[in-house]
């Protein structure tokens, strides 16, 4: 029986909107947080450095507890839990004014805030609607991105007239007023899972596969994490707005690829051809990123975000298509610790990479290996093809 759909509004699209308010309210804190750093507080390249560190290591090591958590507990409760810490966190950094503070609120804030995030990624894999995960995770992944793309714009013409720290105080206000909505979110299934279920379902041979396939894509965003919003003001001489509508155009074309591409992965014929373009363009746009000078820059990253879209969709597929829906929270925990891994691993190898042979490297060699990825699509096609069912 399929479900109703008043039963699917009412279950699927708060916690869209929820998750779009959320992005667009937390932009600032993501791509411009480095030129805070360094244009407000003053901190060294050292310094800075830690902080981002710090924020990726507590995102690789909270994302199996918040998993275990959002199977143990309703995932509505834990993102009214992570909202109110992350308000804190957002508070704390503003304050701050020196290297030693900054870091305990960015260890807070990105503890609460992966918390957030995954929450919210549970609350639509495990909805109680019954409806197809095809149109639930396209209708959730829109309004992201939507969020993202409006708040980067808004982020940048606004911090061209106001201080950072009083754009972080905004966000954090927003982020309290949505406690009470996360609270009306409909209860996800929770109950006591035992480790010895998740250790026996990451025995499965496809699991490791897809895991492996994950860590390898998501390397480049070390490529692209450890220099790219300074590149962008310091070698394409683009201001805060400019960095704010180049950063929208890409984040517009992740939005279009996952509405588009959502129903075609419900077609098994369409999963491979699908999964090739995401990999060759993310891989081709990677590749180009480094171009000197616009409009050449600006069309790579739009053609890196079509093939990063459907990518993305595809690991959330592969999470809702391989796990039980009992234990969907911790393995989502599991994939998204995956994720992090790739970005740190990438982040320390494509780093010095970048500063001995130059910038543009690591760009390209990390394209390059998005496009090798080609390789295990047509290895372990059968593995692949299995989120379409």
């Amino acid at each position: 029986m399929s479900p109703r759909p008043a039963s699917v509004f009412r279950q699927d699209w708060p916690p869209s909107l929820v998750a779009g308010i959320f992005m667009l309210a937390t932009s600032a804190t993501g791509f411009f947080l480095t030129l805070f750093f360094r244009d407000r507080l003053h901190l060294s390249g050292a310094e800075i450095g830690v902080l981002v560190a710090v924020q990726a290591l507590t995102g690789l090591l909270s994302a199996l507890p918040a998993g275990w958590f959002n199977d143990r507990f309703t995932s509505r409760a834990l993102l009214a839990l992570g909202l109110a810490g992350q308000g804190m966190g957002l508070v704390l950094m503003a304050l701050a004014g020196g290297f030693w503070l900054e870091l305990v609120g960015v260890f807070w804030w990105s503890l609460c805030n992966y918390l957030c995030r995954l929450s919210l990624d549970v609350q639509i894999l495990k909805s109680p609607s019954g409806s197809p995960i095809f149109g639930r995770l396209a209708r959730y992944q829109g309004a992201r991105f939507l969020g993202i793309a409006l708040g980067t714009v808004l982020a940048g013409a606004v911090l061209l007239r106001f201080p950072f720290e009083l754009v972080l105080l905004a966000s954090a206000g927003v982020l309290l007023l949505l406690v009470p909505m996360a609270r009306l979110l409909s209860p996800t299934p929770a109950g006591r899972v035992r480790l010895a279920e998740y250790r026996a379902d990451l025995k499965d041979s496809r699991v490791l596969f897809f895991a492996a396939f994950v860590f390898l894509f998501c390397s480049h965003w070390g490529a692209e994490g450890t220099a790219y919003p300074l590149y962008l003001e310091d070698g394409l001489r683009l201001d805060l707005l400019d960095i704010g509508l180049y950063m929208a155009a890409e984040y517009a074309c992740v939005l279009l690829a996952v509405v588009l591409a959502a129903p075609l992965f419900a077609r098994r014929p369409m999963v491979l051809p699908l999964l090739g373009a995401g990999v060759v363009l993310s891989g081709l746009g990677q590749a180009g990123l480094a171009a000197v000078g616009m409009p050449a820059s600006l069309l790579f990253r739009m053609v890196h975000g079509l093939g990063d879209g459907i990518m993305l969709l595809f690991f959330y597929l592969g999470i809702h298509a391989l796990f039980p829906k009992t234990r969907l929270g911790g393995h989502t925990g599991f994939i998204t610790a995956v994720t992090m891994a790739g970005y740190i691993a990438g982040a320390v190898i494509y780093g010095p990479l970048g500063e001995h042979c130059g910038y543009p490297v690591p760009l390209w060699v990390s394209g390059g290996v998005n496009l090798l990825l080609a390789i295990p699509l047509l290895w372990k096609r059968r593995l692949f093809d299995a989120v379409a069912t």
